[in-house]
């Protein structure tokens, strides 16, 4: 541990990663083929967790229509998501825009045109593995990670494709973590866990479509169903539409 106090600032060797600790946070150097990009995450455990947050506070603000200072909290949640370099948050930017410029017809065409993506992507994996345009970022490692956790339940027994292998089972069966949210819950929790994961999230974001998307998507990005962050962004959603309804029924009553 090297300490730099006029810079307020500390650096720690992880190997292989080189994280810097700064007053107002953590920043991590990664290279990208010839690039090296430094990755922003302030207090966060990862570059993913932060960038769901500035990710749901975009939602939120596509959600809520106008309120003060809005274009402030936009772009500054976006600048902060921006330099986490979180492919995630990247991704989840393409529904929050549709959500916040389009009208109705346009989201159904979009979601389908979300659907045929993923089918041309599963056709042609092969060919886009190959040409290591994925590569530059960090799905490759993720794969390796999510073939481990599909290997552990095509030889689990019944019981345990049902009911899990329990809880820590990836820190202790001798691979790699699976670092998917939906395979840790499918492996340690089972389908009925699993189930019960996206019921409660299906029931709290009920027609919030756009909402759904982002934080299945998430699922697959990190074990954020095991964080507090995750409820709490989900419930607060929840609670806004409740609160959005109360305050229009009462504008109509008056």
């Amino acid at each position: 541990m090297e300490r730099d106090y006029f810079q307020i600032e500390s650096f720690f060797s992880l190997n292989p990663n080189n994280f810097k600790f700064h007053l107002l946070g953590i920043t991590l150097d990664k290279p990208y083929g010839p690039f090296t990009l430094t990755r922003v995450y302030g207090y966060f455990i990862e570059p993913q967790y932060a960038g769901f947050y500035f990710t749901v506070n975009l939602l939120f603000a596509a959600y809520s229509g106008w309120f003060k200072n809005k274009r402030v909290w936009v772009i500054l949640n976006l600048f902060a998501g921006a330099v986490t370099f979180s492919t995630t948050f990247y991704i989840a930017l393409i529904p929050i825009g549709v959500l916040a410029f389009t009208n109705l017809p346009f989201r159904v065409l979009f979601y389908f045109a979300i659907l045929a993506l993923i089918v041309i992507f599963s056709i042609e994996y092969e060919s886009i593995r190959n040409a290591n345009i994925l590569d530059l970022t960090s799905f490759a490692d993720r794969e390796n990670r999510i073939r481990s956790a599909i290997q552990v339940v095509s030889k689990a027994p019944f019981d345990k494709l049902i009911l899990g292998h329990g809880v820590e089972y990836q820190n202790i069966y001798g691979g790699p973590a699976f670092s998917a949210g939906f395979f840790i819950a499918l492996v340690e929790r089972g389908i009925i866990g699993l189930s019960f994961v996206i019921f409660l999230m299906v029931s709290s974001l009920r027609r919030k479509v756009d909402g759904f998307m982002i934080f299945f998507l998430y699922l697959f990005a990190a074990p954020l169903y095991v964080n507090y962050l995750f409820w709490i962004c989900i419930l607060a959603i929840w609670t806004a539409e409740k609160t959005s309804k109360e305050i229009n029924l009462q504008k109509n009553l008056v």
